[in-house]
């Protein structure tokens, strides 16, 4: 052996052997110093002889400083801050960092994750942080999928969030549970109003009823069925009295378990895919379409299922992705004030409904002027002629009495009504064919 080699074997075995000695008695000040005195020692792939490292003791959740004191291809020697099991020293596969070894202490409770989409770690080969890091990837390229194809409804059909119809009181009991369940969930919990085409029901999947549903657009062929009061005596199956528009964030596409689909889920016609780049080949131009309704009436029956296309979300979605809450007027707005309190989501946009059947636009509530200051005018404002509709006021007084009218207003003229009720009067209830449309308080 060359006296070259000798010489830098033997620094290496002196450094190693400072280290050992200035590690036991805790001068851990030495690593900056041992550092610098054995450069030629540096080993591949950032780990050094002399660099400190932390020990995971995953089944305690205890941390162990530990030091390098040598290193092989495949293996790490170190040298314990305190004893383990009682060892001192421990000599673990390479492969351990990442896992349990760690080159920083914050990094033994980050999570899996996050330690995998890092170089210095996954370069040792571990296989549960490759597992993960492949699963990061395959997860980064179907979010940038779903990201391309919002991008390309958003950008061609100003698409601006998912669509959910509901009536009224499911708008309230999804709001006071904090999530909106798929049609199973919402069932075993007692749906209130059930708005959908029980035929067309019938022919949907029990797979897609597992799933929260949603609409990629507004006012679609389902809706101008089933929004607004019916008549009296209206003996279809689709009825949604008080519709409510609750508009989600564009981020539920980025859930696990979603589906797209390019028509209605209780069609034989629709296709379904989990795929977002698939998803992006539907036909987008007909899903958007924006020819009147009128129109629409002539068309197929594939052109009507395009626009009832929908997207799924299994099992329930959060209201915090919550956008916008919108209602038709502002009777319905001041309804959900005084049942849920202000929310600054809350809107009013006719736009998005088809307003086909009757609604009420306005409520009003009016002091008399003497000599008939002891009633209070009420005043109901409609979308179309309110003759055929039976109207109801539940009144309660102040002291507690309460009455119902059935009788007829005292005025029913084109889109109006009007009632005299006693100014005593504290809250009021509309009913329009037996479903609540207004609401009023004293106070409010």
């Amino acid at each position: 052996m060359s006296l070259l080699r000798v010489s830098a074997h033997y620094l290496v075995c002196m450094v190693e052997f400072y280290l050992r000695l200035q590690f036991m008695i805790g001068d851990l000040s030495a690593y900056s110093t041992a550092t610098e005195m054995g450069k030629g020692v540096l080993m591949t792939n950032r780990l050094q002889i002399g660099m400190t490292l932390y020990h995971l003791n995953r089944q305690k959740g205890t941390i162990t400083e530990a030091m390098v004191i040598s290193k092989s291809k495949n293996q790490v020697e170190l040298m314990l801050g305190e004893e383990l099991l009682g060892h001192e020293q421990l000599t673990l596969p390479s492969t351990h960092i990442g896992e349990w070894l760690f080159f920083h202490k914050d990094d033994a409770a980050a999570t899996t994750e996050s330690i995998a989409q890092r170089d210095e770690y996954r370069i040792y080969g571990n296989v549960m942080l490759e597992k993960a890091y492949n699963e990061f990837i395959k997860n980064a390229e179907l979010a940038q999928q779903k990201t391309d194809l919002l991008h390309k409804l958003k950008e061609n059909y100003d698409f601006e969030g998912f669509h959910h119809y509901t009536d009224f009181h499911n708008f309230i009991s999804i709001m006071t549970e904090g999530y909106l369940y798929s049609r199973i969930r919402a069932t075993q919990d007692r749906l209130i109003t059930d708005s959908a085409d029980q035929r067309v029901l019938k022919g949907t999947s029990e797979e897609y009823k597992r799933y929260a549903r949603f609409f990629y657009r507004p006012k679609t062929p389902t809706l101008h069925s089933n929004e607004g009061i019916k008549k009296r005596g209206y003996k279809d199956y689709i009825h949604m009295p008080i519709p409510v528009l609750l508009l989600f964030d564009e981020n539920i596409i980025f859930k696990d378990n979603v589906l797209f689909l390019d028509g209605g889920g209780g069609s034989s016609l629709t296709e379904s895919t989990s795929c977002a780049t698939q998803a992006s080949s539907f036909d987008w131009g007909s899903i958007f379409g924006t020819d009147s309704y009128s129109r629409l009436d002539y068309y197929s029956n594939e052109e009507k299922n395009k626009r009832n296309a929908e997207f799924l979300c299994y099992e329930k979605v959060s209201i915090e992705h919550l956008k916008k809450i919108i209602f038709r007027a502002q009777p319905d707005l001041h309804r959900a004030q005084l049942i849920l309190g202000e929310n600054e989501l809350f809107e009013i946009d006719p736009d998005k409904f088809i307003n086909k059947g009757n609604y009420l636009k306005n409520f009003v509530i009016v002091p008399m002027q003497p000599p008939h200051e002891n009633f209070f005018i009420v005043v109901g404002v409609f979308n179309n002629d309110p003759k055929e509709y039976t109207h109801t006021l539940l009144i309660t007084y102040e002291n507690g009495d309460s009455e119902t009218l059935d009788s007829d207003p005292v005025l029913v003229e084109n889109n109006f009504i009007a009632y005299l009720v006693s100014h005593k009067a504290v809250r009021i209830e509309y009913l329009m064919n037996g479903h609540q449309s207004a609401m009023w308080e004293a106070g409010t």
